[in-house]
């Protein structure tokens, strides 16, 4: 809940604020893993590299 409601102050679209499956919709949906997995204390760009 916290990273979604991160998202929103800053503006940016959660993937449930997009038509599911659209490119706005994918793109939101893997921004919003990265901020999931850097609100755990990872490194968002360890996923780009799997």
């Amino acid at each position: 809940m916290t990273v979604r409601l991160t998202r929103r102050a800053r503006g940016k679209k959660n993937p449930e604020d997009l038509p599911w499956g659209s490119p706005a919709w994918k793109e939101a949906t893997e921004e919003f893993v990265q901020d999931i997995y850097l609100a755990m204390g990872g490194d968002p760009d360890d996923l780009d590299q799997q």
